[in-house]
């Protein structure tokens, strides 16, 4: 103590400007531990690591995802459009074959304004080709890149057929199920159930998930209905596109239910305000 009276008669301006020294040194200690130095540090890491799901994208900024059947059901044609904003688009397929989980892998071409690929379910070699039996279940999984942020999503899918007798499908969680009436086709089709994360063509007001039957079949001879799960769209508009005339139309008439419609088209339906 007797040396610092010493400092203070030798130096008595440090009197007044210790204070101040002292008071500096604390809030730059608090703002380097509790503020902006560590959130600043945080956010640059968050950035770089982040993976961000595609669905949090607007609208305009989804790319379009669809996974239509062969006619024989042995392979898959991926068709991916809005797309050239992305830097990188990979693909997984991963379905289940009776016991056996099988899968393939690719790379979506960014320069294509449409990317087109068909996905054996199976394997093939010298033309030769070993399908592989009861697919009826997988995932889609997308990996891909914009602006420097990393997108993935998953999307689950149910590939099942449709008779001439009647069909009852039960699609994925947050799609729908399929009811279809004896005598709505005249030859076996199949169909595969899945969520889409956009849109072929963009359309105003668009609600909700999107969802679609995928399927070469034609205009059914009767209405299948369409039960939603967990979508309710009382007071929406009902939209399906016509991939013949690259277009939306509407279905009438107005939902029944809340979460049910009646249709004769298969395809990709999205609801509007």
């Amino acid at each position: 103590m007797s040396k610092l009276k010493n400092i203070f008669s030798k130096y008595p301006f440090l009197k007044l400007t210790l204070p101040v020294i002292i008071s500096l040194i604390l809030l730059i200690t608090v703002i380097k531990f509790v503020g902006l130095g560590e959130s600043t540090t945080k956010d640059n890491v968050f950035d770089a690591n982040e993976t961000v799901d595609l669905r949090t994208l607007k609208a305009e900024e989804k790319p379009y995802i669809g996974l239509v059947p062969r006619a024989d059901g042995h392979a898959l044609i991926l068709t991916v459009t809005n797309h050239q904003n992305f830097s990188s688009f990979d693909f997984e397929i991963l379905y289940q074959a009776g016991n056996l989980q099988q899968g393939s892998i690719g790379q979506v071409d960014i320069t294509k304004s449409a990317y087109k690929t068909e996905i054996t379910l199976g394997a093939c070699s010298k033309g030769v080709c070993r399908y592989d039996d009861n697919v009826r279940t997988g995932n889609l999984k997308v990996n891909a890149t914009k602006s420097g942020k990393s997108y993935t999503t998953v999307i689950p899918f149910v590939l099942e057929k449709i008779t001439p007798e009647a069909s009852e499908i039960v699609g994925p969680e947050n799609t729908f199920d399929l009811s279809v009436q004896a005598g709505s086709v005249s030859s076996n089709y199949y169909v595969l159930i899945s969520e889409t994360i956009g849109v072929p063509i963009s359309i105003n007001g668009q609600k909700g998930n999107s969802v679609a039957v995928f399927s070469i079949a034609p205009k059914l001879n009767r209405q299948a209905v369409v039960s939603l799960k967990n979508q309710n769209i009382t007071g929406l508009k009902i939209n399906r596109f016509d991939f013949m005339q690259n277009s939306w139309s509407q279905i009438k008439p107005t939902p029944e239910e809340g979460s049910r419609f009646s249709t004769d088209y298969l395809g990709l339906y999205t609801f509007t305000q």
